[in-house]
């Protein structure tokens, strides 16, 4: 019989870690950008991921409506 094993993992992600650097570059003045872009690494693929929905729920909801007035348009 397998005994289920739980993986536990300590330390930064990619995103994260790439967050850090630029928040300790921007603190420490070699870089002059914007705080907004030292900060894109913590809610940039979450903002990308909302984006993407957005768009999917539009086209989807654009969809329902043509197809409706396409049907409803053929019935005579």
């Amino acid at each position: 019989m397998v005994t289920p094993r739980s993986v536990f993992s300590m330390g930064f992600s990619t995103t994260s870690l790439l967050g850090l650097v630029l928040v300790v570059l921007k603190l420490s003045h070699v870089i002059t950008w914007s705080w907004w872009w030292v900060s894109v690494p913590f809610w940039g693929l979450q903002a990308l991921f909302a984006a993407s929905l957005a768009l999917a729920a539009l086209v989807g909801l654009l969809a329902g409506i043509f197809s409706t007035e396409a049907d409803s348009g053929h019935q005579a």
